[in-house]
């Protein structure tokens, strides 16, 4: 009989994903923004020291010249300030400015809210078991992944 657990986990961990970037984008929209600033409105929320771009590319799992896009359009925007360090501009701390710190504190709100929405019915006790569960998932793809690309 065949298994195909893997590609049950596939298709149901990007169902979810498309989810997530509808409920980010429905939520960004009135700011002019996208799914994909969320990202890194989060992760400088969290950082107020902030962060270089280089940094911020690796908090938040993006590739760096995604994260060079998204800064420009943040920067424009005015949530989003760089402090040059030493004059060179891949060194410059990424912060958020006022506006930005207000919006970052929305999205955690948010991100808070659909969190109870989703998981509020699942027991605690489900819900760690789930997550070591994904983890350990997650870390035996990444040792996969090293071994294949060993090869």
């Amino acid at each position: 009989m065949y298994n195909d657990h893997l590609e049950q986990f596939t298709l149901t961990l990007a169902d979810v994903l498309k989810c997530i970037k509808k409920l980010k984008d429905k939520r960004m929209i009135s700011f002019g923004l996208r799914s994909s600033h969320v990202i890194v409105l989060y992760v400088l929320g969290r950082t107020p020291e902030g962060l270089t771009p280089a940094e911020l590319a690796e908090a938040g799992d993006v590739d760096k010249a995604l994260i060079s896009r998204i800064v420009a359009e943040l920067t424009e925007k005015g949530f989003v300030t760089a402090v040059n360090v030493g004059g060179r501009r891949y060194k410059a701390r990424l912060r958020l400015t006022p506006a930005g710190e207000e919006l970052a504190a929305y999205i955690a709100t948010a991100v808070a809210d659909i969190q109870k929405q989703v998981s509020g019915d699942i027991p605690k006790e489900d819900l760690e078991i789930f997550y070591r569960t994904l983890f350990t998932l997650q870390s035996n793809f990444h040792k996969l992944v090293e071994a294949d690309e060993a090869e």
